[in-house]
């Protein structure tokens, strides 16, 4: 399979398609692990707690024995730096299997999604894609609550709209 992360759009008897030739790099994993790990009350939580402890940390700074500001400061960088290189690690190592390296082919069009691999393939219609999420760098098609496609946005940077469309008039689209 090519390692072309180009799209391509296939016109066929007025049925518009784009066609992508994906392979997932670490960054592009980090990235999505960095959004679920940070979504919604987690990252209001992370926030608050890293302030909290800062803040703790500095006002009574002459107070604290060694052994607490080493226990603050380490709460401080959890969630700020801790997480994510925890993460990244997480991306590095799934992006050196074999599976990602090897990547696949999607191609999105009016009738569903065909996702073809060597010489597996599967067709989903519309109707079993769980839901979609937009995003500036990436689009995530679910098939299920765990499971689903994950699209960089190097691969339809210059379809962007046209992709964008048949994605919101196909699926339910979660939180722009």
């Amino acid at each position: 399979m090519a390692k072309n992360t180009d799209i391509k759009a296939v016109q066929a008897e007025g049925d518009k398609s784009f066609s992508f030739d994906i392979e997932l790099k670490a960054n592009d994993l980090w990235t999505f692990y960095m959004y679920n790990a940070n979504r919604g009350y987690r990252l209001l939580f992370n926030i608050i707690f890293t302030i909290g402890c800062l803040t703790y940390l500095v006002y009574y700074w002459k107070e604290l024995d060694n052994s607490k500001k080493f226990i603050l400061i380490f709460f401080s960088l959890m969630f700020t730096v801790l997480q994510p290189l925890l993460l990244y690690r997480k991306a590095i190592l799934q992006a050196k299997t074999d599976n990602m390296k090897a990547g696949f082919n999607l191609k999105l069009s009016e009738s569903g999604i065909d996702v073809s691999k060597d010489d597996q393939k599967l067709h989903l219609d519309w109707e079993h894609i769980f839901r979609s999420m937009i995003r500036r760098y990436m689009i995530v098609l679910y098939t299920d609550n765990i499971r689903g496609y994950l699209i960089p946005a190097r691969c339809f940077s210059d379809k962007r709209n046209e992709v964008n469309a048949l994605i919101k008039e196909k699926t339910k689209v979660i939180r722009f």
